[in-house]
């Protein structure tokens, strides 16, 4: 699971390099859009899957009100 989303992080950063090599170099911002929403997106999914492991769930039933 996780070798899976560090190749999808590894695929994903070479294809933004590639596809907007050209406009990172006018804007590097877009690369730092696109790894932080796909960074964002796996800590999400991970925490989900952190509460639903953990036996003490009181403890991140207030994390869960946040999405």
């Amino acid at each position: 699971m996780k070798q899976e989303s560090y190749l999808r992080l590894c695929f994903l950063f070479l294809a933004c390099y590639f596809s907007f090599s050209t406009r990172i170099k006018k804007n590097p911002r877009l690369l730092l859009f696109f790894s932080g929403v796909f960074v964002h997106q796996n800590y999400i999914r991970w925490r989900k899957n952190f509460v639903k492991e953990s036996p003490n769930k009181n403890i991140y039933n207030s994390y869960d009100l946040m999405y």
